[in-house]
C-alpha cells in the first residue's frame, strides 16, 4: 500500500514540473514519512543517483537544481551533504 502512494506522487508531482519542483515534492514526502533521513541532524541519506534515479531525471540536472534549490534557501550543502 505504501508503494502505491508513493507511485501515485511521483506520477502526480513528475508529471510536467520543473526539476527543482520534481526533488522537493520527493525530498518533502521523505522527510514526512521519515525515510532516507537522520532524525537528528535532517541530512539526506541519498546519493544523488538515487534521487536522480527516483525522479527519472539525469544525475547532471539533478546536481545543478540541488545547487540551484541552495542558492534559493531550500535546502543546504555542506561537505558535500544535502541538509532540507
Amino acid at each position: 500500500m505504501e508503494r502505491l502512494r508513493f507511485r501515485f506522487l511521483l506520477t502526480k508531482e513528475l508529471a510536467g514540473n520543473k526539476p527543482e519542483d520534481k526533488i522537493c515534492s520527493l525530498l518533502s514526502y521523505f522527510k514526512k514519512n521519515k525515510k532516507y533521513f537522520c532524525p537528528t541532524c535532517n541530512v539526506v541519506q541519498l546519493t544523488r543517483q538515487q534521487i536522480a534515479d527516483m525522479t527519472g531525471l539525469r544525475v547532471e540536472t539533478v546536481i545543478r537544481s540541488i545547487r540551484r534549490l541552495q542558492d534559493t534557501g531550500k535546502l543546504q550543502i555542506e561537505k558535500g551533504k544535502v541538509f532540507y
